[in-house]
Formats: structure tokens, sequence, C-alpha cells
């Protein structure tokens, strides 16, 4: 048997030791077609038909496999000192290059088609280098063919893309193993740091009997020369944040990719609103000539008829009572002032076609204005535009009559109208004047 090939495997299969997944594969199919007992019933055609399915039952298995490749390099006890035969150490099964500290790894590629998905593993051993690179194409052509199946297709994706993104599967057994077989190899080279240093690896060994070999390699080697604190190696398989990051890139591509065109017509739509709603605008705003009067902030919240917008008075107490009625087509407002001073006392609202009362005036010489308008000013006190502005010509004297059995106060009732008519002949007042406090 060869030494790649312990047990003959691979040649039964006619494949190199080296062969991929798919090619083991396609040889035990072929093979199996012509050997199958319902075809060829020769006996010897049925234990070579028993003979492929063992080996292929083995090699199709990725574990089994990297068990069986390192059967190659089972080697547990050191070699005497005077032993001229070298034993070649471990070389990457991508780059061919010698590693101080290979691994046994298994990547997982996936491509999907609708209702099929396949899941095939890349298997070798590796360097670090050659691991890592290795480990991103496969995570590459799963981001790329794997999503399409269902509905195992996203599923074998993402599990495969973190698998490979944290150094792909590895048997510590298999490692160990490998490890050992290399220390035994440097020491034959003449390499004794090298060995040294790996024999440290395998003293942690679970395999008692490697790592019994490997305390008794230390020893054999210390007294050879090699200093007892000579430096460990130094780890290359140590996962770093930018490889998770390449991976995790490479997991949300294509789902990313989907959100997009699925949004893709919603997000035109609306730039083409977006896009009208500004042809709609005028292109040049006009001057300040132009716009006329500036804009000025409304009442949010107009009045109710009868509301008091202004009120000085201390006290609250029911007093002389003022009856508007608003007859014409506009809402007013009616001030109170006095007569002497022109003091503002209160103002209140009148809704157009309402009527309103103040009743707590107290004793007094009154004067009275009103101003006609639509809309209110922010604080809502006063008209934004007013449209006519009047008082009444005659100065009021209010007071409260006591007698005997009752209190009397004094009531008086005036209508409005827009223009001089009604009940009194009003006087024309300024906007300015009517708005002073």
């Amino acid at each position: 048997m060869s030494p790649d090939d312990p047990k003959g495997y691979y040649s039964q299969l006619g494949v190199a030791s080296s062969a991929s997944a798919e090619t083991i594969k396609a040889a035990y199919r072929q093979l199996a077609k012509k050997l199958h007992p319902d075809i060829d019933r020769d006996a010897g055609a049925k234990a070579r038909f028993q003979a492929i399915s063992e080996a292929y039952s083995i090699l199709s298995d990725p574990a089994l496999r990297g068990a069986y490749d390192a059967l190659r390099y089972t080697n547990p006890a050191p070699p005497p000192r005077d032993r001229s035969e070298e034993i070649e150490p471990i070389c990457c099964s991508r780059c061919g290059n010698v590693t101080a500290q290979p691994r046994s790894l298994v990547f997982y590629r996936v491509v999907s088609l609708i209702l099929v998905t396949t899941r095939t593993p890349v298997q070798g051993v590796y360097c670090s280098a050659c691991a890592k690179r290795t480990a991103l194409n496969a995570s590459l052509i799963s981001s790329i063919g794997g999503w399409w199946g269902f509905p195992w297709g996203p599923i074998w994706t993402i599990g495969s893309i973190f698998k490979n993104a944290s150094g792909g599967k590895n048997s510590s057994a298999v490692e160990e193993r490998l490890i050992w077989y290399n220390a035994l190899a440097f020491l034959s080279k003449g390499k004794l740091a090298i060995s040294y240093a790996l024999a440290q690896q395998s003293r942690k060994a679970e395999d008692n009997q490697i790592a019994i070999n490997a305390l008794k390699l230390m020893e054999h080697l210390q007294a050879a020369g090699v200093p007892a604190t000579s430096p460990s190696l130094k780890n290359p398989w140590r996962t770093s944040a930018s490889t998770w990051l390449v991976h995790l890139g490479l997991l949300i591509a294509v789902p990313s990719t989907i959100c997009l065109a699925i949004w893709q017509d919603e997000i035109q739509k609306r730039v083409s609103n977006n896009s009208s709603f500004a042809s709609a605008l005028p292109q040049k705003l006009p001057s300040l000539a132009q716009a006329g009067t500036p804009t000025i902030p409304k009442c949010v919240f107009p009045p109710e008829n009868g509301a008091v917008l202004t009120s000085n008075l201390r006290s609250k107490a029911k007093g002389q009572v003022l009856e508007i009625r608003n007859g014409s087509s506009g809402n007013a407002i009616v001030k109170v002032r006095d007569a002497s001073t022109g003091y503002l006392f209160a103002s209140f609202y009148v809704a157009k076609g309402s009527v309103a009362s103040f009743d707590n005036l107290p004793d007094g010489t009154y004067r009275f204005q009103y101003a006609f308008g639509d809309d209110l000013r922010a604080d809502c006190r006063n008209f934004i535009q007013i449209a006519s502005a009047a008082q009444f010509p005659d100065i009021e004297s209010l007071r409260t009559l006591h007698t005997q059995n009752q209190i009397e106060h004094s009531r008086l009732s005036y209508t409005l109208y827009s223009v001089p008519s009604g009940n009194v002949r009003p006087e024309t007042l300024d906007a300015a004047k009517f708005n002073a406090d």
C-alpha cells in the first residue's frame, strides 16, 4: 500500500488521495454501475463491489476521511538517536509547501437550484494561509449560489459561511497526530528547535501515548542541547475580526441586493413624486414688492361668541351689563375704555349675527369701541386686518341703584352695523387707535 493510502481506499476507487468529494462520488457511481451484483454476477465482482462500497463509506464522510488520511502520519514512538532515515514534514495539500503546524480541515460550499441544494465538503491538510483562502472561496460560492433552493438553501448557506468564518471543521485527535508527526519529521531533519516547540504542543495531547512520547522527546532534545526555555511557535490559526467581517459581508451581500431590488420601484415612485412636487413649485419666488402684505400668523384656536379677550378688571363680581347685537356680516371685537383716561378695562368677541354681553363692569364712566374683521392675530386679541372701526359718541355713566328691597344694575344694549345706521350714529376710529392697549 502507498503511504498516502494506508488501506488502499483511494486506489480501489481509482482516484488520487487529493481528489475532491465530487471526483470520489463520480468514481464510485461509475464503478458501482459496473460491479453491482444485479449487473455482474461474477463472484469476484461481488467482492469488488463490497470493497468499493467500504471505501466510499469512509471517503464520502469528511470526518472519517480526515481520520483515514491521518493514518499516514501515525508514528507514536520517537526514532532512535542514530536513525539515519529522514521523515518528510507534512506539506499543505493546496500550495505544496512544508507547514510546521498543519490542520486537517473541512470547509463547505453550497449551491442551490430551486428544490435541489447540494452542500459539498472541501477537504485537505492546509497551512493557515491556504486555509483562509479556501474558506473565503467556499463562502463566496455559497453566498452567490447557495440561497436559491428551498428549504435548505438559506439554512445551509448561513451555517456553512459561519463555519467557514470560524476556521472550518477539524478534529483535535487528527490535529494531535499531525503535530506529533511533524515533531518527529523535523527531528529527523536536524531542526531541533522546531521539533522541541512541536513536542511542547504534543505533550498536552489527549492521546496519552502521544503525550508521553512528547515528554520523552523533550528530554532527549534537552540532553542534545536544546534549552528548556526555547520559545514556542506562534499560533497562525487565530481568527481575526477582519476575517469575520469579510465572511459576514459575503453572507449579507445577496439578501441586501434582493431587498434593494424589491424596493427599487417604491424608491423610484417616491423620487418621482418628489420631482413632480418640486416642478409644481414656482421657479422664482416673488419679490417683496410683489408679495404685498407679509404673512402674519393667525390665531390657532378662534374664540367663541362672547369670549373675553382682555380683562383688566380686579373684581369679578356681577356689575353693570353691556349687551351687543352684531347685525353686520363680519365678526366684531368690542372694547370698554375709561372715558377720561382711555384705560382698557376689557374687550370681548361678538360673532357675526350673534348677541353677546359683558356683565361685570363696575360703576364708572365708559366709552365703547368696536371693529369688524375676519381672522385674528396669533395672540387672539386683535384682528389681522380691520375692515372698519368706530366708537359710540356718547360717554356712558353706569351706576348701581340701591333700593330698600333690591340692588339694580345698569344695562346698556347696542346693535352694530358696518355702516352708520342703527340705534346710534358711531364715530369713525383709526385702526391703530383701536388696537392700542
